[in-house]
């Protein structure tokens, strides 16, 4: 291939050409019915009615002494019978009149309407829904979810104790019975000692006696503790102290004390 210029230019780009679509082979006969008038007027009727004469024009009761003429048919139109021409076959039989018997109420049927006004008459008014204005331009409000009128205190159960707190002194009732019965029960079964008031009184006593004897020397302690003796002292009286204020608070907090063997 020769060198030129003319090649450097941009080639349009070449679509190939589509391939040949599917043809029926009865295409042209599926034409040639479908533009033939094989069910002419089947449903719309004939293009052009002869219309009568303004002096010919149609008078009562004239269009039941006409007699219905089937409408025309091509060669290959359906013979099976439609809805109107079911309809003209054969007329119905007129209702009956209003002095037939058929209409007539029965002596032991029920009054309905009668019923309806006698349960309308008794029926309570309405009431009228209770407003409140509250503005000058005429702005509404419900009266009885506005808080303004007294609701509560009407109701048979305003000032009574509320059921929660009676449920909770019942359960604190049962509690302590339940602990009666089994401290009752195990002194039964243990045989336990219960201390009196002038043993619990004299113990009491003592304890307290020796937590003054202890605070005292508490109190006799040096301010400076610069040897492991007195820092040991002083921790030693301080655990001492406080036992005894325990068994004092054990003694004052409960009433009975008992005491195994």
């Amino acid at each position: 291939m020769e060198e030129s210029i003319y090649n450097l230019l941009p080639k349009p780009l070449e679509i190939p050409p589509k391939p040949l679509r599917y043809t029926s082979q009865f295409r042209h006969t599926v034409e040639r019915e479908f533009k033939s008038d094989k069910y002419k007027w089947k449903t719309m009727g004939p293009a052009k009615v002869s219309v009568p004469t303004p002096d010919n024009f149609l008078k009562k009761n004239e269009c039941q002494h006409m007699v219905h003429t089937p409408r025309s048919k091509s060669a290959n139109a359906d013979d099976r019978k439609n809805f109107r021409d079911c309809l003209l076959d054969e007329r119905k039989a007129n209702l009956p009149s209003k002095s037939n018997n058929v209409f007539q109420r029965l002596s032991g049927a029920t009054d309905y309407v009668t019923m309806n006004k006698i349960t309308v008459q008794k029926m309570p008014s309405k009431k009228a829904k209770r407003l409140l204005v509250d503005t000058r331009t005429g702005d509404k409000i419900d009266l009885p979810p506005s808080g303004l009128e007294l609701v509560y205190v009407y109701k048979k159960k305003f000032g009574d104790v509320p059921d929660y707190l009676v449920q909770r002194a019942k359960a604190v009732a049962l509690a302590k019975q339940q602990y009666n019965d089994y401290v009752r029960e195990m002194k039964r079964r243990e045989a336990l000692y219960q201390v009196s008031e002038e043993e619990k009184k004299s113990l009491l006593n003592g304890l307290k006696g020796q937590w003054d004897v202890l605070y005292q020397q508490y109190q006799c302690l040096p301010v400076m503790m610069d040897t492991f003796t007195k820092i040991n002292r002083k921790q030693w009286l301080e655990a001492a102290l406080g036992d005894l204020e325990k068994d004092i608070e054990m003694l004052e907090g409960h009433q009975d004390i008992y005491v195994a063997h």
